[in-house]
C-alpha cells in the first residue's frame, strides 16, 4: 500500500511545506509514501520558486494538484478552498509555471 502526505499551507497547519513533508517521510524510514504537490497550499505557505528549486526533491512527489486563484482582493491569510478554481490565464499563483518545475 502507498500513502500520500499533503502539506497544507494554512497558517494553523502543523505541516505546511513540502520539505517538512520530506523530513517526515525520511524520519519514518518508509519508501511507500510520497507528497501531494498542491500549488494552492504551496502558495498559502509562501513557498518561493527558489525554495522549491533548492529544497524540494521531486522524487518525493507522488501526485500534483493544480488549481488557480484569480482574486487579488482576498488577503492571503483569508484564502480558503472556496477560492480555488480551474487553471486559467489570470491565475495569481502561476500554478502552470510551477508545474513545469515538478
Amino acid at each position: 500500500m502507498n500513502g500520500l502526505i499533503e502539506p497544507l499551507g494554512f497558517a494553523d497547519s502543523t505541516l505546511r511545506t513540502p520539505w517538512e513533508g520530506q523530513a517526515v517521510i525520511d524520519a519514518a524510514g518508509v519508501d511507500n509514501f510520497k507528497l501531494v504537490a498542491d500549488t494552492f497550499h504551496y502558495y498559502l505557505a509562501g513557498v518561493t520558486d527558489e525554495q522549491f528549486i533548492h529544497k524540494v526533491d521531486v522524487n518525493y512527489v507522488g501526485l500534483v494538484h493544480l488549481s488557480a486563484v484569480t482574486t487579488t482582493t482576498t488577503p492571503l491569510e483569508n484564502l480558503d478552498d472556496q477560492d480555488r478554481y480551474m487553471l486559467s490565464s489570470d491565475d495569481i499563483m502561476e500554478s502552470a509555471t510551477l508545474a513545469k518545475k515538478i
